[in-house]
Formats: structure tokens, C-alpha cells, sequence
């Protein structure tokens, strides 16, 4: 799931941009009924339900806005583990299934795999930022709900993998942008023959789709959607993305985070910054510099983190260690034990919580911001205290005791709006190593520049819990382009006989939920995404 970025080359013959044209014709005139299909949900990405063969064969696939294939795990995979979940069967089961096979004797490399052949199936091999897998090309019949199609060399059979994931893993489901398949390589292990390999939703003729997350319950993935009314043009040339022009902390809009202005973009790029919407992330990726000045202005704005860091001022005297692994404890794996050090500040806290609570109502506004440049980070402050919530979170409501962030985008024609994401979705909770509850931001630091749009942020699965992602994949004069409506409280609803249903209980249960009970609870390793298209997003 992570970054899953590569390109093909391939030969198309004219007679296919014709057929390609009327399908579009005839669905501007005759639009599908809406349908939806349910999304599970298992808090670090969200899965849906496809049938592939026939007799159809049921997998719970990630449903990825950041990729644009559909790959299942096959059967003769030897490496891929047990607690991945199930694996398909092709021609023993299925009566629609086909394979084209090819004769060649020459053997192609990659960085992990190297195969040799008289003969076999058409194959690639797709990069992600956890590793890399090896796919051979099929089609069968592939259906999610009611929606349905024959996916002619458009199923790909994982069969070898390098990647680092637990499970439950049984394949993509790639919702993303439709792409120019011509812009990229495409890598061959068995053959040097091109082939056009569609998406699942290139091949249903779909233009439309909605993806919402719950908390408590199933998330909807709309399909055949209304066309909305307010729509942002995709910027980039490769993924569903955003002109990102920075983040303000709290209720003055006009105060923004000193990163990403708009009015500071250099001549030759499209946005100073780029930002992509994407489901199969599980948290918000940026630029290292970036998250500091964002954890800065988080806890200059929470009264709390403002006092335990005026504490922290008196008591840490040794702060080159703090500097050095402040950040850590957001990229640190679950599984490695916090330094020495950090165990020693983090006890700290925990002893001067009292004070700090006293001492919060002496900054009802918050101190000079030259009063907090110099000593400690107030970074490390955030993640440290956050960290230590054990020790004042029970019965604290996060949206009234901390700052929202709302994230200005724009599309490529202009059109701006506002994506605020209130403290309960940005904070999650996770066990330590050592077996204490504990909170994180839900930020991961990972440095991705293009030479387009600039730095890049990711937006994962934190957007999808807050607002409904429209998207249209571009028919007739329409241009691939999204739209963003907040979930308020009737959440996504819920998906019953292919059909939406909003229900408000859905999230008001949850919306009285209050200290570790109030945040979403990561079991798994978050999902993350890497670019290896340095040009654009």
C-alpha cells in the first residue's frame, strides 16, 4: 500500500481511444444510479469487499486512492504470510479466468526478484515504499456491490513480495487517478510486449466515487456519485492532488503556519507545496522542518503544553539530548524501548503535571512568542506530554482542550477551501512497548519534494473521518477534479442494500466519548507512502 508509483509504457492501437471516447458518450447521456459498498474498517486503512471469478471469490482489499490498480494475492505466492488473510485461485476455480502466456527465454532483474522462462505470463514488478511485489497479468470478472467488470489485463496476482507488512493483507483495490500511462517505464519479467492495464474503475465505467470513514462503525464507498457543485481541479499529473498553502493552529484563520505561502512560489512550479488526499495512508506525512513548526504552533496554542513547557524550561537543564530525540517518538517503532533519556523527561512531566495545570491559568493567551524561542523545543514539549496522557487525560475532551488545524488547499483552477481537522481525529492512541497507553500525533515525518509542486504532504486516513472525499475521474470537458464535504453529524452513514443511509447516531456516541475512549486506538503499524516520481505529484 505504501507508495505504490510506477509507469508503463504501452502500445494502445488507435481503434481503443475510439472505444474509449463512445463509452464516455454514452455515459454522459445514461449516468448509473448511485450504489456503495461498504468499508471495514481497521483504523490504520480501510478495506472493501471484491469478488473476483467465477464462482466469485471474496477479499477484503485496502481500498487506495493513492494507487490505480487492483492486485489480489495468489495462491502460489510461497512467501507471502499466513495472517495475510485469504488468496485467489484463478484457473482451478474460476471459469472466466485467463492468462495470456508468452514465449522467452531471457531473464529480467530488479532490486529483488529475477526470473528465467520458456514461457509465462505477462509480468511486472510495482514498487511501494515497504518494498517491492511481483504481479503477473490476468483478467477474470471482478465485482464490488453491484458494480462489476471483466477486467481485461487489468487483474494483477501478487506472486512474490519483498514488503514488511502485517497482515491482514489480501490485496488493492487502486482508486487513483486516472494517469497517462505513457509518461512511465514499464517493467517486464517475462516479455517485451506492452499491455494496457486499466483500473477497476476505468474498466466498470465509473466517473464518480465517494469514500467516507466512521469511527465506530463501517465506512461508504460511493459509487456513481452526484456530481457536486464546488469542484477542485486535481493538481499534478500522477495522483488526486492538492495546492497546499499552509496550516492554521486555533481559531484565527488569518494567522497560518510559516511554511508553504502561496505568495512565496517560485517561478516554474504549479504550488509552492502539493498535498495529497490519500486512503491508504494511515497518518499526515511532511517534511521533517515542517512538523517541527506545526508542533511548535500546536503547543503555543494549547495552554496546557504552554505550561509544561515553562516547567520543563527550569527543570531539564541538558537539552542537546532532548533536540537530538524529540522528534523520534513519532517515527520510533512500537517495538523499541524510548531512550534512557526520554524516559527520564517523560517521568518529569508526569511529576510537574500538577504544577503545570496551575500554572496554565496564568497564560490565558498564551506568552510572547520571544519568550519561547530559546531552551527546549516546544515540539518535544508536544510529543512528550501527549506521550504522558496517561496522567491528565481520563474524562478530557481533546476538541475542548486542544487547538483544531485547518489546512488550506486549492485545486488548479482556484478554487480554495478549508480542511479542519479538530484535535480527536489528529491524536491517536497506541500501547507502548512497555505496555502503558499512550497518546501520538497522528503525523509521521517523511521528506518528499517534487520539482512541480514543491514539498509534498500526504492526508491519510485523519481527512476520511472528518469529511466525505468526492471524486470525479474526468469525462466529456470534465477534468479529473474533488470536493470535500464535512460529515457533521450524520458521519458517512451507512451502506444497506447498496444504498447510503444516514444514520446520527453513528457519531454521536462517539462524540461524547471523552479521554482514551474519545481517540482512535492504532493495533497495527501505520501505513505509509512513499513518491518515486520526483517531477510532479
Amino acid at each position: 500500500m505504501q507508495g505504490t508509483f510506477f509507469f508503463i509504457t504501452l502500445l494502445i492501437p488507435l481503434y481503443q481511444g475510439a472505444f474509449l471516447k463512445r463509452q464516455k458518450r454514452e455515459l454522459l447521456a445514461n449516468p448509473p444510479e448511485e450504489t456503495c459498498s461498504p468499508l471495514k474498517n481497521h483504523v490504520s486503512f480501510s478495506s472493501v469487499k471484491v469478488s473476483i471469478g467465477t464462482p466469485p471469490q471474496a477479499f477484503q482489499l485496502v481500498a487506495d486512492t493513492g494507487s490505480n490498480d487492483l492486485i489480489v494475492v495468489d495462491c502460489t505466492c510461497r512467501d507471502c504470510p499466513r495472517d495475510w488473510g485469504s488468496c485467489f485461485t484463478g484457473p482451478k476455480r474460476s471459469t472466466s479466468f485467463d492468462m495470456t502466456v508468452y514465449k522467452n527465454g531471457n531473464t529480467s532483474r530488479t532490486a529483488n526478484f529475477a526470473r528465467k522462462e520458456q514461457q509465462g505470463p505477462l509480468a511486472m514488478v510495482i514498487s511501494f515504499g515497504s518494498g517491492q511485489v511481483a504481479a503477473e497479468i490476468a483478467s477474470d470478472e471482478v465485482r464490488v456491490g453491484s458494480t462489476h467488470s471483466y477486467m481485461k489485463n487489468g487483474l494483477l496476482l501478487l506472486v512474490d513480495h519483498s514488503l514488511n507488512l502485517p497482515g491482514p493483507f489480501e490485496g488493492i483495490l487502486g482508486l487513483g487517478r486516472p494517469q497517462p500511462k505513457e509518461d512511465g517505464k514499464y517493467v517486464e519479467m517475462t516479455s517485451a510486449r506492452g499491455v494496457a492495464v486499466p483500473g477497476f474503475f476505468e474498466a466498470a465505467r465509473v466517473q464518480r466515487f465517494s469514500m467516507c470513514f466512521n469511527r465506530m462503525e463501517d465506512g461508504v464507498l460511493g459509487v456513481h456519485t452526484p456530481q457536486q457543485p464546488t469542484m477542485l481541479k486535481s493538481v499534478g499529473k500522477v495522483h488526486w492532488g492538492l495546492d497546499f498553502r499552509g496550516i492554521t493552529v486555533g481559531k484565527n484563520l488569518a494567522i497560518k503556519a510559516a511554511f508553504c505561502d502561496a505568495s512565496q512560489k517560485p517561478a516554474g512550479m504549479e504550488t509552492v507545496c502539493g498535498l495529497i488526499p490519500d486512503s491508504g495512508t494511515t497518518l499526515i506525512t511532511g517534511p521533517t522542518s515542517m512538523l517541527i513548526t506545526l508542533f511548535e504552533e500546536i503547543c503555543q496554542n494549547w495552554p496546557r503544553c504552554r505550561a509544561a513547557h515553562e516547567e520543563l524550561k527550569k527543570e531539564v537543564k541538558e537539552m542537546p539530548e532532548m533536540r537530538l530525540e524529540g522528534l523520534s517518538l513519532l517515527g520510533r517503532p512500537k517495538s523499541e524501548a524510548a531512550p534512557d533519556e526520554i524516559i527520564r523527561i517523560m517521568n518529569k512531566i508526569r511529576d510537574i503535571m500538577e504544577k503545570a495545570d496551575k500554572a496554565s491559568a496564568a497564560y490565558p493567551t498564551g506568552p510572547p512568542r520571544e519568550q519561547v524561542s530559546s531552551g527546549p523545543m516546544m515540539s518535544d514539549t508536544l510529543q512528550l506530554l501527549l506521550e504522558s496522557c496517561a496522567s491528565w487525560i481520563e474524562g478530557v475532551d481533546l476538541n475542548d482542550e486542544m487547538p483544531k488545524l485547518t489546512f488550506h488547499v486549492a485545486g488548479a483552477n482556484g478554487v480554495e477551501t478549508d480542511l479542519v481537522l479538530p484535535p480527536r481525529t489528529y491524536v491517536l492512541s497506541e500501547q507502548s512497548v512497555d505496555g502503558r497507553k499512550v497518546c501520538i500525533p497522528a503525523f509521521s515525518p517523511n521528506e518528499m519534494k517534487t520539482t512541480l509542486n514543491g514539498d509534498v504532504w500526504i492526508m491519510g486516513t485523519p481527512l476520511f473521518y472528518e469529511y466525505t472525499a468526492h471524486y470525479d475521474r474526468g469525462l466529456g470537458n470534465q477534468e479529473a477534479s474533488m470536493a470535500f464535504t464535512p460529515n457533521a453529524d450524520e458521519a458517512c452513514g451507512q451502506c444497506k442494500d447498496d444504498v447510503i443511509v444516514k444514520k446520527s447516531s453513528l457519531i454521536t456516541s462517539s462524540a461524547r466519548r471523552t479521554g482514551f475512549e474519545g481517540l482512535q486506538f492504532l493495533t497495527q503499524k501505520p501505513v505509509m507512502r512513499n513518491l518515486t516520481n520526483l517531477e510532479s505529484i
